[in-house]
């Protein structure tokens, strides 16, 4: 099997989330999988411009998020447009993005880790504001906006 590196995003100050992430980096590393670790700030799960910067390498071949969908989705907006696959880890209630219960992380990433697993194509948008021509605000969205008046 080629050596693989995965990128661990996880839930800022959640501690169950970070315990988790450093479970699983260890349990990675194991497996001689390089495995790259940060933790999302409030504001990047919450809203955040369009180029976001992060400490996972964009050449990972999958990244680990460790949360709910704002976590998710802020780590869309860091490695999403280098077309890294994500695999969303629920930790918390009702997850929409987040498919994947906490209980099943581990036989999730055994197949991700055998090739075993099909990635699901996701979009990103890109929305801009642009009043009097001159653009004032752009935003990065996973699947889908709602635009308002």
């Amino acid at each position: 099997m080629p050596s693989q590196s995965v990128g661990i995003i996880y839930k800022y100050r959640h501690k169950p989330a970070k315990t988790q992430a450093r479970k699983l980096e260890k349990w990675l590393t194991q497996r001689n999988v390089t495995v790259y670790s940060e933790e999302m700030e409030v504001r990047d799960s919450l809203e955040g411009p369009f180029e976001e910067r992060s400490s996972i390498p964009t050449d990972v071949n999958w990244v680990v998020v460790l949360g709910g969908d704002g976590t998710l989705l802020g780590a869309a907006r860091k490695v999403g447009r280098f077309g890294v696959p994500i695999l969303g880890v629920n930790l918390g209630g009702l997850g929409f993005l987040t498919g994947i219960p906490l209980n099943r992380l581990y036989s999730v990433v055994e197949l991700l880790l055998a090739g075993k697993l099909q990635v699901e194509q996701r979009i990103l948008l890109e929305a801009r504001i642009v009043p009097g021509g001159k653009e004032a605000h752009r935003f990065q969205v996973l699947n889908d906006m709602v635009i308002n008046k």
